[in-house]
């Protein structure tokens, strides 16, 4: 990797380019460093394995990353072990179980795409295999193979979650956390058409449900399973977010338990300021503009009659009112769909600006 940029003395990169992309016109190439310069669409973070210390016991070893990221499942770049001492020596850095849980991690956060890749190299000339008395030319080192085919046995049964997906927007996940760490002990992602919601448990809770806070996005969900069996999970939204409750013959698995929703709403939250056109008032109400700036807008409608009303036509599952509270204001009824949801409080002695007064969610 020349920081100068000068490898095209020794690999003939347009050549390189030119020739993949005739035969897959659609891939986007990826290369670490500076190799990007001369070929490749995108670059990606090198993480060596000797940052890090019990890789290959700690199947959580890993963390977010929004961006794509390298890390290796050899002791180094290349294949440096040509001759195994016995058939029992394993030189790979990374268990199955702890790519496979890397990955996961990677679909639900790598927002720039990519995720994790793996790096390993074989052994670029001859050596002797004692265990078969063989010579062999580029061949893996040991274990590496075995533990790549182990992860993809894992990824098998839950592949339509990470595969051809993008993270979640309901339940973002920071870059830089540690599977131990996660909110929640989850990573979420979602299919490109953005029809389903793939909730990945890593750090199960004690008891069989799981406790979401709301989604970020606003969407709405439906029909709610586990994506190995098709066994049905209870799905159940309360104003404080949604829980997942398995059935009573299905347990948490250790490495990761998918769960798979329908998206009934695509959802989406805004702000709707009180001159909104959706707000309709009756009665004697003014309207202030050029308020301070500590009023969302800058502006207001008030009034000092008893039985003046404000109608605001909506379409969704939560609403929250946000206002001004000081010692010059009174209560108001709120009604949704004509029932009444009981009275809010705007007096307070000292004032407060965009408070919220009224939430009401599960509609």
């Amino acid at each position: 990797n020349f920081v100068g940029g000068n490898q095209n003395e020794y690999v003939d990169y347009p050549r390189l380019l030119d020739t993949i992309r005739r035969r897959n016109p659609e891939l986007v190439l990826m290369h670490n460093w500076n190799e990007n310069i001369y070929a490749c669409d995108m670059m990606h973070r090198e993480t060596p394995a000797f940052y890090y210390t019990d890789l290959k016991a700690n199947p959580d070893a890993t963390w977010t990353t929004s961006v794509p990221t390298t890390q290796l499942v050899a002791p180094g770049w290349g294949a440096t072990v040509p001759v195994v001492p016995s058939p029992s020596t394993n030189t790979v850095t990374r268990s199955a179980a702890g790519i496979f849980r890397t990955a996961v991690v990677g679909a639900g956060s790598c927002t720039l795409g990519g995720g994790w890749i793996w790096g390993a190299g074989p052994y670029a000339g001859t050596g002797f295999w004692p265990e078969n008395s063989q010579t062999f030319v580029g061949r893996w080192e040991k274990g590496v193979l075995e533990a790549m085919q182990g992860a993809a046995d894992h990824i098998a049964p839950i592949a339509a979650s990470i595969k051809n997906t993008y993270p979640s927007t309901s339940w973002l996940t920071a870059p830089e956390t540690s599977i131990p760490a996660l909110p929640q002990g989850i990573v979420a992602t979602r299919s490109t058409d953005d029809t389903k919601e793939y909730i990945h448990v890593l750090n199960p809770p004690g008891t069989k449900t799981l406790r979401l806070p709301p989604p970020a996005d606003g969407k709405v969900f439906t029909s709610a399973k586990l994506l190995k069996n098709n066994r049905a999970v209870t799905l159940v939204r309360n104003a404080r977010g949604m829980t997942l409750t398995l059935g009573g013959s299905d347990n948490w698995e250790t490495l990761n338990t998918v769960i798979v929703m329908d998206v009934a709403s695509p959802g989406a939250r805004s702000l709707i300021n009180n001159n909104d056109p959706a707000a309709t008032y009756t009665g004697a109400w003014t309207y202030g503009s050029g308020r301070a700036t500590t009023e969302y807008g800058q502006d207001i409608h008030e009034t000092s009659t008893n039985g003046d009303f404000v109608e605001f036509v909506f379409q969704g599952t939560d609403i929250e009112l946000i206002a001004t509270c000081a010692s010059n204001r009174g209560t108001a009824d709120v009604f949704i769909d004509g029932v009444s949801q009981g009275s809010i409080d705007l007096f307070s002695a000292t004032t407060a600006y965009r408070k919220s007064v009224f939430v009401k969610s599960g509609l």
